[in-house]
């Protein structure tokens, strides 16, 4: 056990201080997934669909998040005219009409983005929900001070949890794949 310990100690004295690119992580842990794309701030320009253009009706638009299906979320307008637009492209396997409704029925109960519109057309699917006050979990700040994120990201879970005390729910939630919530309380 001993040199277990110590064979950490000094792997952790050599390695490089966090945080560690994932794609580096990928490396180190998976060896052949490195060309793997993970979900993350996208750190290149990306394309915007003609879809999410049009949405944006000559708003500026961001690309402030990219998925591992190839879809990227997008932020657009500003104060109360602030949203996002979840775009897919065509065939990633995920259905935003039911995401949406899961969130209108979840917004019975607890705040979660309103939907404003959710379409698709033969590029892809897109689901547009209105901004809620707060700030993104992977913002440099929160970077910065990673133990208030998780606890406010707990504290938020725990919140939603006592929304929905008292009623009987099934969840299955597979991320990138189909979900689904039932209330089963009827």
């Amino acid at each position: 056990m001993h040199s277990t310990l110590s064979h950490a100690s000094r792997y952790a004295e050599r390695a490089a201080p966090w945080p560690r690119s994932a794609g580096h992580i990928l490396r180190r842990v998976r060896g052949s997934d490195v060309d793997r794309h993970l979900a993350g701030v996208p750190e290149l320009p990306v394309a915007t669909p003609a879809s999410v253009i049009a949405l944006a009706a000559g708003r500026d638009v961001r690309a402030v998040w990219r998925n591992e299906l190839g879809g990227v979320t997008f932020e657009m307008g500003v104060d109360s005219a602030r949203c996002f637009v979840k775009w897919l492209p065509a065939g990633a396997g995920l259905d935003l009409e039911a995401e949406a409704a899961r969130l209108r029925w979840a917004g019975q109960h607890c705040v979660v983005p309103e939907v404003i519109e959710t379409g698709a057309d033969d590029d892809g699917s897109w689901l547009a929900t209105r901004a809620i006050p707060g700030t993104n979990a992977v913002a440099d700040r929160w970077k910065r001070d990673p133990l208030t994120a998780v606890r406010a990201i707990g504290a938020g879970l725990r919140h939603l949890h006592d929304s929905f005390a008292g009623r009987r729910l099934s969840v299955l939630v597979v991320c990138g794949g189909s979900h689904r919530v039932r209330d089963d309380s009827h």
